[in-house]
């Protein structure tokens, strides 16, 4: 099977995914009304405290070495600093930069890399303006996630632009790949891995379960592992003790207690992403109960993954669909917020996957993912009267569903990395 395109309508999508990129990443972050930069404040703050000796883990010390230093910043919180050490040292050249051009830089390098990462989607994959995908490109790169995730300076961008990268080089037949190409995959991929593992993870766990990128896949948790146990290593060095382990156990205490920052029921939680905020809605349910139930639906829908991959052999036929569920499923038990939809980028290779033997199945799930992607930018900008909640958990069940359906149909779709675009 041959699919055609026009390369001048592809290069056109490519400069309109990079302005829009740009437009969103300048605009926000210049705004210094809105735009904190709050997650990436305390992680470069903790480069800063960790090369000056006091401890990256408790915000007092943070708050005052700022201080020291005459910043302008927010105050860092005592739930905060919850990130593994392996994100600090990613992050850790960053600490030689004064603020706010820190922000700045890391804000340009996270607009940059999903830039490359749409860009090179695009070209990949021969996007058409007509087709499905093109609803996800619009909802990911104009609504709130991808402008909160600047304002907030968080990870996402840059992690769910370097996986997808990876996931790209190492997705594609064996005949066009390179050993470069291969090298560079797994760097990226290890990068994210130590950045933010929780959003990394399941893409990666499909990578490795495949023959073709498990060593690939291998080499990337060596270079995240191996970034964590530096990061513990410098953190005895300088501080001469383990005291920070106390620390991130008392962050993490607060931030899950109730009324605390990632606490399930708390005044923000129609932000998160995990099912325990649509669950609580349940009258006379325990927090325990809402927690197992939780956890046995992600569990529910990881294990018919498993069965459904091994029956139809959907890593060799089917792999970005795999990798869409790896990343769906994991948003599911565990916290993450609205800016976490950013790594809906990795959602949408699935969807030629399925347009290739049915178009109006892709058009519906890329349909579900758009409004999981921009339900709260069009309940709060397009349809002002409408007092809603946003319910993102369920729209993530719901197109983990359909991507489940999918991988039982009789006919298969071609695989990818085989058709010549």
């Amino acid at each position: 099977m041959r699919v055609t395109t026009s390369k001048r309508g592809m290069w056109g999508l490519v400069l309109l995914a990079a302005l829009l990129t740009a437009w969103t990443t300048v605009t926000q972050a210049a705004n210094r009304h809105r735009a904190n930069f709050g997650d990436f404040s305390y992680l470069q703050a903790g480069g800063k405290c960790l090369i000056a000796g006091c401890d990256p883990y408790f915000y007092k010390a943070m708050n005052e070495l700022v201080a020291s230093q005459h910043e302008q910043r927010v105050a860092i919180f005592p739930m905060s600093p919850v990130y593994p050490t392996s994100t600090l040292m990613v992050l850790l050249p960053f600490a030689a930069l004064g603020w706010p051009l820190a922000a700045f830089v890391y804000s340009g390098l996270a607009g940059l890399m999903m830039t490359l990462a749409c860009g090179l989607m695009i070209w990949r994959f021969g996007l058409k303006l007509w087709d499905p995908p093109i609803l996800v490109f619009v909802a990911l790169l104009m609504t709130t996630p991808f402008s909160d995730a600047i304002d907030f300076g968080n990870p996402v961008a840059l992690v769910s632009a370097l996986t997808t990268l990876a996931c790209l080089l190492l997705l594609r037949d064996r005949t066009v790949r390179s050993k470069a190409g291969d090298s560079l995959a797994w760097v990226l991929l290890g990068l994210a891995l130590a950045l933010k593992p929780q959003l990394s993870a399941g893409p990666a766990l499909v990578l490795f379960c495949r023959r073709e990128s498990r060593w690939a896949a291998a080499k990337a948790g060596a270079i995240a592992i191996g970034l964590l146990l530096i990061g513990i290593v410098a953190y005895r060095w300088r501080l001469g003790t383990f005291h920070f382990l106390t620390s991130l156990r008392w962050a993490f205490g607060l931030s899950v207690m109730p009324e605390g920052s990632s606490d399930f029921a708390n005044f923000e939680a129609s932000d998160f992403l995990n099912i325990q905020t649509t669950l609580a809605a349940i009258p006379h349910l325990s927090r325990a109960a809402i927690n197992a139930l939780a956890w046995t639906i992600t569990g529910a829908l990881a294990g018919a993954s498993a069965w459904l991959t091994v029956r139809t052999d959907a890593l060799k036929k089917r792999p970005w669909t795999l990798v869409g569920l790896g990343l769906a499923i994991s948003l599911l038990p565990v916290y993450h917020r609205g800016y976490d939809r950013v790594s809906a980028l990795l959602l949408i290779p699935a969807a030629f996957e399925i347009g290739l033997t049915r178009k109006w199945v892709a058009w519906l799930y890329c349909t579900f993912v758009a409004f999981w992607i921009a339900n709260d930018t069009l309940m709060a900008h397009a349809i002002r009267r409408w007092r809603y909640k946003p319910q993102s958990p369920v729209e993530d069940v719901l197109f983990c569903l359909l991507l489940l359906a999918t991988l039982l149909w009789t006919s298969p779709a071609p695989r990818l990395d085989s058709i010549d675009l």
